[in-house]
């Protein structure tokens, strides 16, 4: 499916990665905490890491379509966090992590409420860490149903790690 590649929310302008995003996606995804939640990102974050996820996400024949969280127009920081579709063998996954120092803002809920939009009649799955209050919030608030317990591997951590999965029809 295609998605836009800018969708406007009242704070937000979600928008395409691109370079100059790097810097603070290093440093972001380079937090532990950061790192932790989303399962996929390594500790400590590898050198070039973000420069090749920008690359990789601005070609078109990526699985993974990704907007960087904007919140210029709102006064807000050019960098907020990352959310994105992925499409999977079992269907269309969506993810997102903020920066800490935008934890409890609502960018997240508001972004997961427009992509949701974007996506349309399109099911889409979730997970969360099971000590992820604020993310099992979000997917909530975005019509999200919580449909079980499984265990991932978590790179940050080198280890299985639990997860509560949702879906959305």
């Amino acid at each position: 499916m295609s998605y836009p590649d800018v969708i406007e929310t009242d704070r937000l302008t979600l928008r395409r990665p691109r370079a100059s995003d790097a810097g603070p996606i290093a440093l972001y995804a380079g937090d532990l905490r950061v790192a932790r939640m989303t399962h996929a990102i390594p500790h400590p974050y590898p050198p070039g890491a973000a420069e090749a996820f920008v690359r990789r996400t601005r070609k078109d024949t990526t699985r993974e379509h990704a907007w960087v969280m904007d919140a210029t127009k709102s006064d807000g920081a050019e960098f907020v966090g990352v959310i994105s579709l992925i499409a999977r063998d079992d269907g269309t996954e969506i993810g997102y992590w903020v920066g800490p120092p935008f934890w409890n803002t609502g960018y997240a809920s508001e972004a997961a409420l427009a992509v949701v939009a974007a996506a349309g009649d399109t099911p889409l799955n979730a997970r969360a860490s099971l000590d992820n209050e604020a993310s099992v919030h979000v997917l909530a608030n975005a019509g999200f149903r919580e449909t079980g317990r499984a265990e991932v591997f978590c790179v940050a951590l080198g280890k299985m790690a639990p997860v509560t999965t949702f879906h959305r029809p």
